[in-house]
């Protein structure tokens, strides 16, 4: 499905569904902000933004900025599920943490979709007996409904297929309802770049195994979990949608590429050739000159000279510093340290500059931290009632536990030592030194005393 079409489908979701808090066309102008939005930093992200063509040629930017924000945001990501009470039923906690394991494999790369465009919507589903999770990228996904904090409560998920050279489009839309919630299925044709007739669900095959729609009773809250890049929107002040990590650097990024352009071309065009009279080399049997290496070999017309070297002088450190001063500004604007990019580091003298440095990153990374922290433990909310709907698992309680890497702000060698030191001067105990150092909770680590004949 191209983009254009959801855009066009977009709209008639709104038609469809009604408005979500304000009146149709305040959420059709929405729609139409926030569908060229992602549409841009979609195709800036797969390198293919406007300026992008022969002459420019991109520096790769969009897709590292979202690559480095996810990988620092969920390097070493750790999540515990157990249950909340001693001597409980562990069942309902253990088969939650197997179905949540699946997720965790992907999760690296589909925070890089969401940091790119926006946010990622997570939508867990039952299959053969299992609960697994299917991650919704933002130009599938339409907002409907909020609630008062401005949280996503309802919404339309768009999947398409080809079947007999013709195109459809299937709305699967979450509602809240006077009994609980519903979430129902439609299928379209799709005319030209619009919407067109309803056709039933079984004209796709992969489609025809879905209820047209389902009823949850007595359940108040969205079967669906969205993960939000935690900057403002300022594409749309009230779309409940993010905005990418890049949005606001859009304009410094192609100044970035176009720079870039300019350091190739210089570089290309300044090498080294020699000009060589054209009675220097022979001729092949159309009489057109052989040159044994065109890249290095240009030709002249006869002349007194039988060569001339041409060795121009490049201007590459001119072009390459400014290209650094334009890095580091996107590096502000898209809250990472200076030096991810640029070349600042290279003038960092202390520890002390070099975590100031830091901060930056530092303090992004751990609003994505936060930001998808919350989504997961919504999805898993939203397991653990399709486990209660379906009797997949005995009832009981669990509780999730989230454990990230500090090593963005922290010098781990460094806070090793300091640790270490402490210990040899009995300021810290050695129990307090093996919680911190291997993760141990301190009954295990008294246990393991007691074994030894410590205590």
């Amino acid at each position: 499905m191209s983009f254009e079409n959801i855009k066009s489908i977009a709209k008639r979701v709104i038609e469809l569904f009604g408005s979500g808090g304000r009146n149709a066309a305040a959420d059709t102008a929405s729609v139409d902000l926030m569908s060229d939005a992602i549409a841009e930093w979609r195709g800036m992200y797969a390198d293919n933004a406007p300026w992008i063509d022969g002459k420019v040629h991109s520096l790769g930017l969009c897709a590292a900025i979202a690559s480095e924000i996810a990988r620092l945001a969920t390097v070493d990501m750790k999540v515990r599920i157990s249950a909340d009470i001693d001597g409980g039923d562990y069942a309902r906690a253990e088969f939650l943490s197997v179905q949540f394991n699946r997720v965790m494999p992907a999760l690296r790369r589909q925070a890089e979709y969401g940091v790119a465009l926006g946010g990622i919507v997570l939508k867990p589903f039952v299959r053969g007996g299992g609960v697994y999770v299917d991650f919704v990228h933002a130009d599938s996904f339409i907002p409907l409904s909020t609630d008062g904090g401005g949280s996503i409560t309802g919404g339309v998920f768009l999947d398409s297929a080809d079947v007999g050279g013709k195109s459809y489009v299937r709305m699967e839309s979450h509602m809240p309802s006077e009994g609980g919630y519903r979430i129902a299925n439609a299928a379209y044709e799709i005319s030209g770049s619009s919407l067109g007739r309803s056709v039933p669900l079984s004209t796709v095959p992969e489609w025809a195994s879905l209820e047209e729609a389902v009823e949850l009773e007595n359940v108040r809250e969205p079967m669906f979990a969205y993960f939000k890049y935690p900057l403002a929107n300022n594409v749309d002040t009230e779309s409940p949608l993010g905005i990418s990590a890049f949005a606001r650097a859009v304009g410094l990024i192609e100044q970035a590429d176009r720079q870039y352009s300019r350091m190739l071309w210089e570089m290309e065009s300044g090498e080294r050739a020699l000009y060589v009279s054209d009675t220097a080399f022979r001729r092949d049997n159309s009489g057109n000159i052989a040159l044994p290496d065109k890249r290095l070999y240009r030709t002249l017309a006869s002349q007194e000279d039988l060569f001339e070297d041409f060795t121009p002088a490049l201007r590459e450190k001119s072009i390459i510093d400014a290209l650094d001063v334009i890095l580091t500004k996107i590096e502000d604007v898209c809250g990472l340290a200076r030096g991810t990019f640029s070349r600042a580091q290279s003038n960092v003298r202390t520890a002390t500059e070099l975590r100031a440095m830091r901060q930056r990153s530092y303090a992004t990374v751990l609003d994505t931290q936060c930001a998808l922290e919350a989504a997961l433990r919504k999805c898993l909310r939203v397991m653990d009632i399709w486990c209660d709907i379906y009797n997949l698992a005995p009832a009981g309680g669990y509780t999730a536990s989230f454990e990230f890497d500090d090593s963005v702000m922290v010098d781990r060698g460094a806070e090793f030592e300091e640790r270490m030191a402490m210990v040899a001067a009995g300021v810290m105990d050695k129990s307090e030194m093996r919680q911190w150092y291997f993760g141990e909770k301190a009954e295990e680590v008294k246990v393991e005393h007691i074994q030894n004949g410590e205590e």
